[in-house]
């Protein structure tokens, strides 16, 4: 071989080496960047999650609250709804006495007719 072969196969070995170095360089480079973005994104999202997760214990705090002040509340409109309970059944009885002697005074916009052992409305509707 001559000199000048030689010097050809080498320059081609030393071409492709710096090729091979230049794109490790390259390789190299892309990964530490996308590493420092992965890095960014993944601090944000650890934020967000401690922000979420801070405002998830807030929330259940002021729940935890307000649900023992509603079952206070309920229990004491329970009562109160249950002491109503005769007035219901004492207004549901002048009702029925209305709709079965016809006293126009209880119910006034019903406008009764007895008719044939039927209590008719006036628009036609049949009990």
């Amino acid at each position: 071989m001559t000199s000048a072969a030689l010097a050809s196969i080498n320059r081609r070995i030393k071409k492709h080496l710096q090729r091979k170095v230049d794109l490790y360089v390259e390789r190299s480079e892309v990964l530490r960047k996308r590493r420092a973005a992965d890095t960014a994104v993944a601090e944000k999202r650890k934020r967000e999650d401690e922000a979420f997760k801070a405002e998830v214990g807030r929330a259940n705090v002021k729940a935890a609250g307000m649900s023992t002040h509603l079952t206070f509340d309920s229990y004491l409109g329970s009562h109160f709804i249950i002491s109503l309970f005769p007035l219901f059944l004492f207004l549901f009885f002048l009702v029925h006495l209305s709709l079965h002697f016809n006293f126009p005074f209880i119910l006034p916009g019903n406008h009764l007719v007895k008719t044939n052992l039927r209590i008719r409305f006036n628009h036609n509707y049949q009990l």
